[in-house]
């Protein structure tokens, strides 16, 4: 396991756009892991066309952020697309930036679609926050509570119900 584990975690759901002040960026992948890299073509994210070659295809791509590994390895193996990738934000917490979709194994080069755009795209603000809200979740408590102690009074009326049935009037409605 990389040794700047230990501090890095996600909970927040919090995206930022990038910018040109950092250039420090982290992935956990399904495939690679942890791994750092160093965002590459800052100044203009939105002006970036590549093209790429896959086996007899060639695919043309626009407005995509490059990443390059901080290490000697990729920052970025076959089965990382999907993967969010994160920068510290000015209080050192991390935002989401970006998601990989794809790169280029002759040189390491990953290519990350901007989240806010995503975002843009799919007619949302912001990720899902896994941080847990306590004020909500007392509220929850609090109802499931009151909902118990209500099937608790109901099923005490139906057991008191049950007992004060005779046995001698069951055994006449059944025809004994």
């Amino acid at each position: 396991m990389h040794a700047s584990i230990v501090d890095i975690s996600f909970g927040s759901g919090r995206t930022i756009a990038i910018n040109v002040h950092n250039d420090q960026c982290y992935k956990f992948g399904s495939c690679s892991d942890f791994t750092e890299g160093k965002l590459i073509n800052l100044g203009h994210p939105g002006c970036v066309r590549d093209v790429l070659q896959v086996d007899k295809y060639t695919f043309t791509i626009y407005n995509q952020v490059r990443v390059q590994s901080k290490s000697g390895h990729f920052f970025a193996n076959m089965g990382d697309s999907g993967a969010p990738v994160f920068v510290k934000d000015g209080d050192g917490q991390l935002a989401c930036i970006g998601i990989i979709v794809g790169g280029r194994a002759s040189d390491g080069v990953v290519y990350v679609t901007p989240i806010t755009r995503i975002l843009q795209e799919l007619g949302i603000s912001k990720l899902k926050s896994f941080v847990p809200n306590f004020v909500e979740m007392a509220n929850d408590i609090q109802t499931i509570k009151n909902r118990m102690e209500h099937f608790d009074t109901v099923l005490q009326r139906i057991n008191e119900k049950l007992d004060s049935i005779n046995p001698s009037s069951i055994a006449q409605l059944n025809g004994r």
